[in-house]
């Protein structure tokens, strides 16, 4: 005859809980540490004033610049028509509704220029090697 024998585990679930919920705290802390630091350095990076650095492990660090616009919703509806605005919008003028209307034709650039701001932003991107 074979015995067979078990064993119970019992599990604090409060222990447990507390013991992740102090996980998380440590870290998001370590995170904001470690961003604070790369925003640090990044900064730095920027006022080098050069386009990139190649690494010698191959790693590219490069300043990318790219632009972002958006819609001052208010300035929209006061420059667009009533069936114009409707045509454009949900709930807001959509960005990519208003790009295909100056592309097709009826819709001026000069009136979306009205309500629509662009704001530049430079980025640090690195890329690693492929291996």
């Amino acid at each position: 005859m074979e015995t067979t024998t078990e064993e119970t585990i019992n599990i604090n679930p409060t222990y447990t809980e507390q013991m992740l919920a102090t996980l998380v705290v440590v870290a998001r802390e370590e995170l904001a540490t470690a961003k604070a630091k790369a925003d640090e350095a990044e900064a730095a990076f920027r006022a080098l004033g050069i386009d990139s650095v190649l690494l010698h492990d191959g790693t590219k660090v490069a300043i990318v610049e790219q632009n972002r616009r958006s819609i001052d919703q208010t300035e929209a509806r006061e420059a667009l028509s009533e069936g114009h605005h409707q045509r454009l919008s949900k709930r807001v003028v959509q960005q990519a509704l208003v790009d295909e209307a100056v592309s097709a034709g009826w819709l001026k650039q000069a009136i979306v220029d009205r309500f629509t701001k662009v704001t530049n932003v430079k980025s640090v991107k690195v890329t690693k090697p492929k291996r």
